[in-house]
């Protein structure tokens, strides 16, 4: 019967192939690489939640998306102050909202230092 360590253990494997996000593609490719490496996983995550009543769950997946965040990205923040109802972040669909408006804001102050160097 798989075990937890073990869903950790096969992605610990491939996400080490992803470089901690720092603006190097849109947040939406680098979320799809990690998406597609939780689906590679997706049999053994199943086999374990099947046999351990969901122990692994979108909250892991959310926590694991946070420790991929490089220096501009992290640390992130317990609740989402870019949305209204300021949610907290623990789930993989918050995550990625935050993620879009954190890279907005530190695209912006990209262009506003750029700018400013031509003055």
């Amino acid at each position: 019967m798989a075990q937890v360590h073990e869903i950790h253990q096969i992605l610990a494997l491939r996400l080490k192939q992803i470089k901690p996000y720092e603006e190097q593609c849109t947040p939406d490719d680098f979320i799809q690489h990690v998406i597609n490496v939780f689906e590679s996983a997706g049999n053994v995550i199943t086999a374990v939640n099947n046999a351990n009543a969901n122990t692994f769950v979108d909250a892991n997946k959310c926590d694991i998306l946070k420790s991929m965040m490089g220096d501009k990205f992290s640390p992130v923040l317990a609740n989402d102050p870019y949305t209204g109802s300021n949610p907290a972040i623990n789930t993989s669909a918050t995550f990625i909202v935050w993620l879009c408006h954190k890279y907005r804001e530190v695209m912006a102050g990209n262009a506003e230092l750029a700018l400013q160097s031509l003055i």
